[in-house]
């Protein structure tokens, strides 16, 4: 499993609309688009080992998965977590579509 305390911001840039999979503590799936990464560097305490950011997933509706702790299948690193991702409210991604947001800071 990757080191999350020292997981950056260019793990997850590459795979911007790409499919990976979450899996909660009950081990169901969920399988999400990564819809966006943005870099949070006023959100970073001054001894950070990495920069803040955030991940928003996205997911067809309907979707009936909830905020909690997800292991995170990435392609190249493998298991990631289990880490706590959000359901959010999608804002500017379109309707018919349920959104997630991991932050690491």
């Amino acid at each position: 499993m990757a080191d999350i305390s020292t997981l950056a911001i260019d793990a997850f840039q590459p795979l911007v609309n790409t499919e990976i999979v979450l899996t909660d503590d009950l081990g169901r799936s969920l399988a999400v688009t990564v819809a966006s990464v943005t870099a949070g560097p006023r959100s970073t305490a001054p001894d950070a080992r990495r920069a803040a950011f955030s991940v928003q997933f996205t997911v067809p509706l309907p979707c009936d998965a909830d905020s909690g702790d997800y292991t995170v299948l990435h392609p190249t690193l493998g298991l990631i977590g289990p880490l706590r991702i959000t359901r959010i409210v999608p804002g500017t991604l379109t309707q018919n579509l349920a959104a997630f947001q991991l932050i690491l800071n």
